[in-house]
């Protein structure tokens, strides 16, 4: 599966955010996980820049985060634009252990991604 995309900065929605890139979406994994799918095709890097848009009182003292969770690197409010300066670790791909089986069947591309990885 030939993969010729290459992302320079990738935008995730986020429903609270704090100043140390942590962040929370609507639910379901979906943005992680498709993070971690761009990961696995190289479209992007664990050094591509991930930023989010929020209004100013979206940004929380400090957010929980798991392995599978993508922090951010740039928050925009309507008033200002923050650089996170620590920056927590992202994630080295689909965690495939964490996966819900039916996952698979409602996206597609993580078959022929596992596929491919098993194959090597």
């Amino acid at each position: 599966m030939p993969w010729d995309l290459k992302i320079d900065l990738m935008v995730e929605g986020s429903v609270a955010v704090d100043p140390f890139g942590g962040r929370v979406g609507k639910g379901g994994g979906f943005g992680d996980l498709e993070f971690a799918i761009l990961l696995e095709t190289g479209a992007i890097g664990r050094e591509t820049p991930i930023a989010t848009t929020v209004h100013e009182f979206q940004i929380v003292e400090n957010v929980p985060m798991e392995s599978h969770d993508v922090p951010v690197d740039w928050i925009f409010t309507p008033k200002r634009l923050l650089e996170v300066k620590v920056k927590r670790p992202k994630p080295k791909g689909i965690l495939w252990e964490l996966l819900e089986p039916s996952r698979m069947e409602e996206i597609p591309i993580l078959s022929a991604l596992k596929e491919r990885r098993e194959m090597g």
